[in-house]
């Protein structure tokens, strides 16, 4: 496991401490004037409801007195998100703030955040164009247990030319470029209550594929998944996969996923669910691939997919 550098990690808290019911009630420093370019986070024609924007309610409709410019916008768990404007990845990694968590550097001094997770398709130091994908929606670590599924996000001025040395004080109010569909209909800064359709055309997913020889193997105990993929070329390749099972006793349908770089030519990821016991009698439905892996795969229940998909995808199931 890769060792943590916990000053980053400090720093990242930081950025991210107040997302969800979080929220200070008093003033904050932000940053003066409007962030334009940017595109919505969610794919093209879809319309979607901002459930809090950190500076007049929050997600519980809390009222606040605040010059933050964070969004919380209602998203279901495992929806593609997508990158708001191009740039680099300056952190994917996991934050007791903020879960699953993605920073994406945009080279005009703008840094943009997306948090909350339930997987991360994007690694760091790799370069994103607008629309592409980057993850699925979630509601990991403290969106847990406080409010329901949804994205946080923000975007934030850096500080000594760094992404990870900012803070929330650092926030910009952002000027997408849709027009929301409620008053005033103008290009502004998005509020609690506004909806808005995004015109976030989605990047086309890469085509690399596994070799004729590629081998899936999952595992199921009482505690965790786990997943081995073996193939003939896979060191140094990273590897994605997404996991899928049903709505069981009253706990609702989950989706999971992940990557990794292979170091040889097999790769073991553990404890895919990550949530305490797997559920005895129950269904896992696993999906691998060498390309970042949307949202629904998983969900589509399948057994084999290696030969219809021409090893563009694995598939596979595990009942304990």
């Amino acid at each position: 496991m890769k060792k943590q550098n916990w000053s980053i990690l400090l720093t990242i808290t930081a950025i991210i401490t107040g997302f969800g019911l979080q929220f200070s009630n008093t003033s904050q420093a932000g940053v003066s004037g409007t962030y334009p370019g940017a595109k919505l986070p969610w794919p093209s024609g879809v319309e979607k409801y901002v459930t809090g924007d950190s500076r007049t309610h929050d997600i519980n409709d809390n009222p606040l007195n605040t010059v933050r410019h964070a969004l919380d916008l209602r998203f279901g768990i495992g929806e593609n998100v997508l990158a708001i404007k191009p740039g680099t990845v300056a952190y994917s990694g996991f934050d007791n703030g903020g879960g699953n968590l993605i920073i994406i550097d945009h080279g005009d001094t703008y840094c943009s955040v997306y948090a909350h997770l339930s997987s991360r398709q994007v690694y760091e130091g790799q370069s994103v164009t607008q629309g592409q994908f980057i993850g699925l929606s979630g509601n990991t670590s403290t969106s847990t247990t406080t409010v329901a599924p949804h994205l946080h996000m923000s975007v934030f001025k850096k500080v000594s030319t760094k992404c990870l040395t900012a803070d929330r004080t650092q926030e910009i109010a952002i000027h997408f470029n849709e027009i929301p569909e409620t008053a005033p209909k103008v290009k502004r800064e998005l509020v609690r209550g506004d909806t808005v359709i995004s015109q976030n055309t989605m990047s086309p997913i890469t085509s690399n594929r596994f070799t004729s020889s590629v081998v899936s193997s999952p595992t199921i105990t009482t505690s965790a998944v786990n997943y081995t993929v073996t193939d003939t070329n896979l060191n140094g390749k990273y590897v994605y996969w997404q996991m899928w099972r049903g709505s069981v006793n009253g706990d609702g349908g989950m989706t999971w996923g992940g990557y990794g770089k292979a170091t040889s030519n097999s790769i073991t990821f553990s404890n895919l669910d990550s949530a305490g016991d797997t559920f005895a009698g129950v269904d896992y439905y696993l999906v691998t691939s060498l390309n970042p892996i949307v949202a629904g795969e998983a969900a589509k229940r399948r057994t084999s997919c290696g030969t219809a998909t021409g090893r563009l995808q694995l598939c596979d199931v595990k009942r304990r």
